[in-house]
């Protein structure tokens, strides 16, 4: 037995067509998404890595901060800084050593062309 082909109507070509249509929509739409969601993702994890370093680099200072507290609660601490500043406790003496005063000769410096004069000169003076 030989089974004829049946033809299909307007109706069932109409419906495959919605249906092939309705698919490639779907697809596109899902396609579309899993796109927008991985960007999003990438751009997330590029704020995570700059939010990471950043609190990274606050948790360093805050210790360097918090050594500078320690420091500062010593009076070893603040009695380097007044002495800095220049002050001396009870029954101390300052003493004061200043390194070697430079003297400078008031010997104007000459310019080129009385450079040039001068050794001028000095070569005719040579010459005779």
């Amino acid at each position: 037995m030989i089974r004829k082909k049946k033809k299909k109507t307007k109706k069932e070509k109409f419906s495959n067509l919605v249906s092939l249509f309705t698919s490639f929509l779907l697809i596109f739409f899902l396609a579309f998404s899993n796109f927008k969601i991985a960007k999003s993702k990438t751009e997330l994890k590029n704020r995570l890595r700059n939010l990471t370093t950043q609190l990274n680099q606050i948790e360093e200072k805050n210790k360097e901060i918090k050594k500078k507290i320690g420091q500062a609660e010593k009076e070893s601490f603040w009695e380097e800084k007044i002495r800095e500043e220049g002050y001396v406790k009870e029954g101390e003496e300052m003493i004061v050593i200043k390194g070697p005063q430079k003297t400078k000769e008031s010997t104007p410096e000459k310019n080129r062309w009385q450079k040039f004069l001068e050794s001028l000169k000095n070569f005719l003076e040579k010459q005779e």
